[in-house]
C-alpha cells in the first residue's frame, strides 16, 4: 500500500486562490500588444490620431505653463492674478 500524500490545508487555500491570477498573467503575456502595436492601432483612426495630436498639444501647454511658475515668469504671474 503506497502512503498517502498529505498536503497542509493552509497550502491548499493558497494554491487554489493563486492559480486564477498566474493563469491570467500566462493569457496576458501571451496574447497583449505592445505599446508599439497598440499606439499603430490608435494612430490608424483619424479620429484617435486627432485625439492624440490635441492630447500632446495640451501636455506640452501644461509643461511650458509649470515651467514658466518656477521660472517666477513675470507674464506668467500677472495672467494668475487676473
Amino acid at each position: 500500500m503506497a502512503p498517502r500524500i498529505r498536503i497542509p490545508a493552509h497550502v491548499f487555500g493558497y494554491t487554489l486562490a493563486t492559480v486564477p491570477a498566474i493563469a491570467y498573467a500566462m493569457y496576458w503575456k501571451k496574447n497583449h500588444k505592445s505599446d508599439e502595436e497598440f499606439e499603430k492601432m490608435l494612430l490608424e483612426s483619424s479620429r484617435n490620431k486627432s485625439l492624440i495630436d490635441g492630447s500632446r498639444d495640451k501636455k506640452q501647454n501644461m509643461v511650458s505653463f509649470f515651467d514658466a511658475m518656477k521660472d517666477g515668469d513675470p507674464e506668467q504671474e500677472a495672467r494668475m492674478n487676473q
